[in-house]
Protein backbone atom coordinates (compact mmCIF):
# COMPACT_ATOMS: atom_id res chain seq x y z
CA UNK A 1 0.00 0.00 0.00
CA UNK A 2 2.91 2.36 0.35
CA UNK A 3 4.67 1.70 -2.93
CA UNK A 4 4.87 4.59 -5.34
CA UNK A 5 3.24 2.51 -8.07
CA UNK A 6 0.18 1.73 -5.95
CA UNK A 7 -0.18 5.31 -4.77
CA UNK A 8 0.23 6.65 -8.31
CA UNK A 9 -2.63 4.42 -9.48
CA UNK A 10 -4.83 5.65 -6.63
CA UNK A 11 -3.92 9.27 -7.38
CA UNK A 12 -4.77 8.81 -11.08
CA UNK A 13 -8.18 7.42 -10.12
CA UNK A 14 -8.55 10.25 -7.55
CA UNK A 15 -9.48 7.61 -4.97
CA UNK A 16 -7.49 9.45 -2.31
CA UNK A 17 -4.66 11.94 -2.03
CA UNK A 18 -1.56 9.99 -1.05
CA UNK A 19 0.68 11.31 1.68
CA UNK A 20 3.80 10.07 -0.07
CA UNK A 21 6.09 12.98 -0.86
CA UNK A 22 6.79 12.20 -4.50
CA UNK A 23 6.85 14.89 -7.17
CA UNK A 24 5.09 12.61 -9.68
CA UNK A 25 1.95 11.84 -7.71
CA UNK A 26 0.44 15.36 -7.66
CA UNK A 27 1.11 15.64 -11.41
CA UNK A 28 -1.04 12.58 -12.22
CA UNK A 29 -3.84 13.24 -9.72
CA UNK A 30 -7.26 12.72 -11.30
CA UNK A 31 -6.04 11.72 -14.79
CA UNK A 32 -8.28 8.65 -14.96
CA UNK A 33 -11.23 10.10 -13.01
CA UNK A 34 -14.19 11.24 -15.16
CA UNK A 35 -15.00 13.92 -12.59
CA UNK A 36 -11.74 15.72 -13.31
CA UNK A 37 -11.72 15.44 -17.13
CA UNK A 38 -11.19 18.89 -18.64
CA UNK A 39 -10.57 20.48 -15.24
CA UNK A 40 -7.54 22.38 -14.01
CA UNK A 41 -6.46 19.77 -11.48
CA UNK A 42 -3.15 21.56 -10.99
CA UNK A 43 -5.08 24.26 -9.10
CA UNK A 44 -5.98 21.81 -6.32
CA UNK A 45 -3.58 22.49 -3.44
CA UNK A 46 -2.28 18.98 -2.83
CA UNK A 47 0.63 20.31 -0.78
CA UNK A 48 0.43 22.27 2.45
CA UNK A 49 -3.03 21.00 3.25
CA UNK A 50 -4.48 21.69 6.66
CA UNK A 51 -3.72 19.22 9.40
CA UNK A 52 -6.60 16.96 10.42
CA UNK A 53 -8.73 18.31 13.22
CA UNK A 54 -7.98 16.89 16.65
CA UNK A 55 -10.13 13.92 17.52
CA UNK A 56 -11.86 13.44 20.83
CA UNK A 57 -12.79 10.16 22.43
CA UNK A 58 -16.37 11.46 22.32
CA UNK A 59 -16.52 11.83 18.52
CA UNK A 60 -18.40 8.57 18.06
CA UNK A 61 -20.96 9.60 20.69
CA UNK A 62 -21.39 13.01 19.09
CA UNK A 63 -21.80 11.43 15.66
CA UNK A 64 -24.39 9.01 16.97
CA UNK A 65 -26.35 11.82 18.63
CA UNK A 66 -26.23 13.96 15.49
CA UNK A 67 -27.47 11.01 13.46
CA UNK A 68 -30.34 10.56 15.91
CA UNK A 69 -31.09 14.29 15.68
CA UNK A 70 -31.17 14.13 11.89
CA UNK A 71 -33.51 11.15 12.00
CA UNK A 72 -35.77 13.04 14.36
CA UNK A 73 -35.83 16.03 12.02
CA UNK A 74 -36.45 13.99 8.89
CA UNK A 75 -38.81 11.29 10.12
CA UNK A 76 -40.47 12.66 13.23
CA UNK A 77 -40.84 16.30 12.20
CA UNK A 78 -38.74 17.55 15.11
CA UNK A 79 -37.68 21.19 15.11
CA UNK A 80 -34.04 21.53 14.00
CA UNK A 81 -32.97 23.62 16.98
CA UNK A 82 -34.68 21.29 19.44
CA UNK A 83 -33.13 18.20 17.88
CA UNK A 84 -29.65 19.71 17.91
CA UNK A 85 -30.06 20.95 21.48
CA UNK A 86 -31.17 17.47 22.59
CA UNK A 87 -28.15 15.94 20.85
CA UNK A 88 -25.81 18.42 22.53
CA UNK A 89 -27.31 17.70 25.95
CA UNK A 90 -26.95 13.95 25.44
CA UNK A 91 -23.27 14.32 24.54
CA UNK A 92 -22.68 16.61 27.52
CA UNK A 93 -24.31 14.02 29.81
CA UNK A 94 -22.00 11.35 28.44
CA UNK A 95 -18.95 13.56 29.05
CA UNK A 96 -20.08 14.42 32.59
CA UNK A 97 -20.77 10.76 33.39
CA UNK A 98 -17.29 9.90 32.14
CA UNK A 99 -15.71 12.63 34.27
CA UNK A 100 -17.48 11.38 37.40
CA UNK A 101 -16.16 7.83 37.05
Amino acid sequence: MSTETFLTEKAKAATFIPALSSANIPKVFGQDAPLYKGRNVAAIPLKNMAKPSPQSKYNSEATAQLTNALRGILYEGKDINTALRDAEEAVKKTIEADKNK
